[in-house]
Parts: C-alpha cells; sequence; structure tokens
C-alpha cells in the first residue's frame, strides 16, 4: 500500500480529536448510501476534461505569455487567429460545460472564467486598434487618405474587440452572479502612448461598453457595428448581441430582445435571412450598400451579392434558430465530404460554392447532381484550415452526427498533444500532405475543436436564452476547488436532494492532497451529510458541523471546507434531509 494510500484511509478513517462531537442528526445518520448510486449521472470523458485542462493551462500563464495560441496576424484582421478570438472560444468552452454539463461546480470555472475576461484587457489584444482604425481602400474604396488613428479600442467601430469584450464580461457576470464588471472603471486601458497627445487612459464598465455598442447600432439602422472601419460584418455583431442578452437577464431590461428584432428586419430589408438561403452578411457603411463577390473578393458592385461564410454558421443559431436549422442540411453537404478511404473532410472554401451562393455544392449534393473531387493542393492555406474548426462548431450546435466522425479525423491526422494534462493540436502550417489534411490553425487547436467537444443540441441558444436567477445561485454547490484535480462531475438533484461532484487527477498526474468547498449548506431544518465514494465522513445542519472524520475541516457560513488525498476518480455527495 503506497503511502498515499495509507494518508487517504487515514484521513477517511476513525474520528481524530480534532472532530467537533454534537447531537447526531436524525434520519440522514440512518441512511446507507447505494453502491454506484450514480454511475450513471453523465460526466466529462478524458478528452473532454483534457481540453478543459488546457484552457485553464493556458490562462494561467504569466501576462504576455501566449503559450500555444501565437498567431501570425497581429493586427487581427485576416485569419480569425487573434487573441480576442481564441479568448472568447475558450470562455464559451468554459460556459457550455459549465452551463450544461456540471452547473453545480461554478468553482472549478470561475476563476478562469475571470482570466479571460483581465487577459482580455493586455495591450497584446487590443493595440492593433491603432493602425487599424486609420482605414483602408481595401474596405472602403473612397478613402484617399488614412484617418487619424485612435487607441481607445471602444469608442467607436472595432466590434471584432468590443463585441467580445462585451460578451465574455457579460457572460461571467451571469454566470457567476458577480457585479464586479459594473463599476465604471472595470475595464481600464492605459499606455497609450499619446506621448501628450489626448488621453493616457480611458475607462470603461459593462454599462458604458454596452452603451457605446448599443448606440452604434441604432445609428447604423440596427445593421451592426464596423470591425475595420467601414466593415460591418453580420457574423461579427452576433457577439455583442449576446453580451447586451446576458446584461439584460442579469439585471433586467428588454433592449437585447429589441435590437435583436430590429437587427433581424434591417438584414432583411437588404434580403436577408429568407428561410433555406444564403444570407447577405457585408454592409458598406458609409457607402450604404452590400459587399458583391466578383469572383475574386468583394467589391461595391461587381457580381452577385457575397453571403454569409462557413464561420458565420453557429453564430447565428443563438439568436436565430429558426434559420440557422433552415440552411444547415446544404451547408453542411456543401462543406463536407467523403474521402477515397470513407473518411470525412471538409471542402476547401473555394470549391464549396461559386459567387452569390457561397454554399452551391452542397444543394447539388442534396439534389443528387455530380459534384468535382476535392483538390488536394498542399502548402500554407490558413483560411481552408480554420474552416476545419468552423465546420466542427456547425455540427456541433446540431450534435450532427457527422462531428464525431470530423474529430476522429482530426484525432487521427492532426496530431493530438497531451501537454500537462491538457488536450490540443498544435499548429501546422501545411494542408495536405500524403493524402490525409493535417492544417491546424491556432484557433482550431486550441478553442473550436475543443469548443465542438464540449457543446451540447443547440448549446449556444439555449445558453443565450437561458435564466439563472435567485433560485440556481441558492443550490448547493462546489464553490471552490484546488486546480491540481479535474471536476468531471457536478450536479444538484432537486428531487434526490443531492449534490453530485466527482474529481479525479488530471492525465499523468499521480495525486495530491485538494482542497474541496461546498457552498449554501443553509437550508433552515434541514441536516446533511457527506460520503466520499459511499462513505459517510461528515455530518451537520444549517449552523453547525456535528461530526467529521476528515481532520482539516471547517464550517462557516454555510461552507464546507475540507482537505482529502485525490489519487483515482472519487466522488462526493451533500445529501439534504
Amino acid at each position: 500500500m503506497s503511502q498515499f494510500d495509507l494518508t487517504r484511509r487515514a484521513l477517511l478513517g476513525a474520528a481524530t480529536s480534532a472532530v467537533v462531537v454534537a447531537a447526531a442528526p436524525r434520519a440522514i445518520a440512518r441512511a446507507v448510501p447505494v453502491a454506484g448510486e450514480f454511475d450513471k449521472l453523465p460526466k466529462l470523458d478524458e478528452l473532454q476534461s483534457g481540453h478543459l485542462r488546457h484552457f485553464r493551462n493556458t490562462l494561467a500563464l504569466p501576462d504576455g505569455d501566449w503559450g500555444t495560441m501565437i498567431s501570425d496576424d497581429p493586427l487581427h484582421v485576416g485569419d480569425w487567429t487573434g487573441y480576442q478570438y481564441q479568448l472568447s472560444g475558450m470562455a464559451h468552452g468554459l460556459a457550455q460545460a459549465h452551463f450544461h454539463r456540471m452547473p453545480a461546480a461554478p468553482g472549478f470555472f470561475r476563476t478562469d472564467m475571470d482570466r479571460v475576461v483581465r487577459k482580455m484587457l493586455l495591450p497584446e489584444v487590443w493595440q492593433f486598434w491603432f493602425s487599424v482604425s486609420q482605414g483602408s481602400p481595401f474596405f472602403n474604396p473612397d478613402q484617399k487618405e488614412p484617418r487619424k488613428p485612435s487607441w481607445d479600442p471602444i469608442a467607436r467601430e472595432n466590434i471584432f474587440y468590443s463585441g467580445h469584450l462585451n460578451h465574455v464580461a457579460a457572460l461571467y457576470a451571469y454566470l457567476f452572479n458577480d457585479a464586479k464588471y459594473d463599476a465604471p472603471d472595470a475595464f481600464v486601458f492605459h499606455n497609450m502612448q499619446a506621448m501628450g497627445f489626448g488621453k493616457q487612459q480611458v475607462e470603461y464598465g459593462l454599462k458604458s461598453l454596452n452603451d457605446a455598442i448599443y448606440w452604434q447600432f441604432v445609428e447604423n439602422g440596427h445593421l451592426g457595428v464596423a470591425c475595420q472601419p467601414n466593415a460591418v460584418f453580420l457574423g461579427c455583431n452576433q457577439f455583442p448581441l449576446w453580451g447586451l442578452k446576458w446584461q439584460d437577464t442579469r439585471l433586467g431590461g428588454t433592449r437585447a430582445d429589441e435590437t435583436v428584432a430590429s437587427h433581424i428586419a434591417a438584414w432583411k430589408r437588404f434580403g436577408g435571412f429568407k428561410p433555406g438561403q444564403e444570407t447577405p452578411f457585408f454592409w458598406f457603411q458609409e457607402q450604404n450598400h452590400l459587399a458583391h463577390d466578383d469572383g475574386k473578393g468583394f467589391s461595391l458592385d461587381e457580381g452577385p451579392v457575397m453571403t454569409a461564410g462557413n464561420w458565420s454558421q453557429w453564430l447565428m443559431n443563438a439568436t436565430m434558430p429558426d434559420y440557422a436549422k433552415s440552411v444547415f442540411d446544404f451547408v453542411a453537404a456543401a462543406s463536407l465530404a467523403r474521402d477515397s478511404d470513407g473518411s470525412i473532410v471538409v471542402v476547401p472554401p473555394s470549391q464549396t460554392g461559386r459567387p452569390g451562393q457561397r454554399f452551391a455544392r452542397g444543394v447539388d449534393v442534396l439534389a443528387g447532381k455530380p459534384v468535382p473531387a476535392i483538390v488536394k493542393k498542399s502548402g500554407k492555406n490558413l483560411a481552408y484550415a480554420g474552416f476545419w474548426g468552423w465546420t466542427a462548431l456547425t455540427l456541433s450546435e446540431r450534435q450532427d452526427p457527422r462531428l464525431a466522425e470530423l474529430l476522429a479525423y482530426a484525432d487521427r491526422n492532426m496530431n493530438p498533444t497531451w501537454r500537462d494534462g491538457g488536450l490540443y493540436y498544435p499548429v501546422h502550417d501545411a494542408s495536405w500532405e500524403d493524402g490525409r489534411f493535417v492544417g491546424v490553425t491556432p484557433t482550431s487547436g486550441n478553442v473550436n475543436f475543443a469548443y465542438a467537444r464540449l457543446n451540447v443540441e443547440d448549446g449556444l441558444h439555449k445558453l443565450y436564452q437561458s435564466h439563472w436567477g435567485a433560485a440556481h445561485f441558492a443550490e448547493p454547490n462546489l464553490s471552490d476547488v484546488s486546480r491540481e484535480v479535474d471536476v468531471v462531475r457536478g450536479r444538484y438533484l432537486a428531487d434526490r436532494q443531492a449534490l453530485v461532484v466527482t474529481v479525479r487527477p488530471h492525465r499523468g498526474a499521480k495525486g495530491a492532497m485538494t482542497m474541496l468547498e461546498f457552498a449554501n449548506l443553509t437550508r433552515t431544518g434541514q441536516e446533511w451529510r457527506l460520503e466520499i465514494d459511499g462513505a459517510v465522513v461528515a455530518n451537520g445542519n444549517a449552523t453547525a458541523l456535528a461530526r467529521t472524520s476528515i481532520a482539516d475541516t471547517t464550517f462557516e457560513a454555510g461552507k464546507l471546507r475540507l482537505t482529502v488525498p485525490v489519487e483515482r476518480e472519487t466522488t462526493f455527495v451533500v445529501r439534504f434531509a
């Protein structure tokens, strides 16, 4: 028997002299735990918990160390690998796992969700705006010279930063019932290098951030806010709508619902969101004109209207699920193909359609028409590699069975790597090698494959429409836990009056002394007991700890805190009677 096992046996054995002895609780002390009682309660598998561990490892890195997130797009304008996209995706991966899979384990998620918000405020994430704010004839054909640059990343445009900060901060505040980002100086942007020309620092809170975004929606007829100057993209403007919604849900109000309704109506005036048809997605703000697709890129007036691409499809399911469902079949049929060995692969974006009909291939597939074989062109192609991740997200919102095949392909061919208990797919610049697609972008490898694996059917839509309120936050929960372990199960079962939490050492770890804190054990007139793998180790009531066989145990203000060894998967159950 190892020293760890001896320590475990001692801690879970007979009561020590440190135990407080009180009158034994009644019915709850006589109840006998049922072996394997909660074995069928869902829990995270090793791959899912590995992805969460990679998020947590990355977010715990010192400021300035971006680990595997390093992007070759310093201006954050081309391939969706900028830090704000990856941080946003990590926030949503954490949120999906917490909200849908482990709603009674806020203590496992809270610190890392907060770290996402804090890292969004680092200069490396937002200072690109000084360059981009000057505009470009690429996005404004009528612009003849650079505009005056701006350091303030919130005041105007730049929704591909401000929208992400807005929704991750609002999501944190909503999921953890924490108002700290409501403070007017919650978001501070400094080191602007203005050298005396303008402010050295600007400050915002969630309210002023939301106001800045909302009034630009109003000014632009609710089509949205520009990313780069003059370029308003449908997809980028979904994120701030989520932020408005979660703020309304937490504090009350209808601003989000009204804005979404006006946003949908505005795009419909331009021919958008017709059921079963592709939708326009790019509006030139100054010219009040939709972008057209000339076969080489976008233009003001050559070719048919440019429609939303692969990466926008999953986003629309939050606010427009009926429309998203109406186009899913042909989007998926255009985006996926069978390789010669039967494996499912993602079709290069250059082959999914034609100008004005980005997913025409899917329409042909569903009609039984022949389509060209995919072209396996070698060399660096970040756009194509990124499409694998966006396609996975789209499939995950439907929980389409092809998602499992796509992730299995990634597991066979994209070098899944375990580091310090975390799972990710390292960046690889190549595309096809030896007949296999091997390309991975930072966003796909760090975030999108992970998010897809953690998601549930309509996961984003359900989170968007959810209403966690006072009743949820009053339920018993795991309010804190050591970082040495992975939490794989965390639910409060109201019908059985039981909080069930399962933890295990992360992959490669042998075990550690683990602190766990259980909150809201304050039910008037009720007694509780704590079981570890079926053995009763403590009991008490709303005001006091009665007995415990764990030496390192405290109970204060309804919180039970203990430290025990965890060497293998271990289940903790707090019951009430």
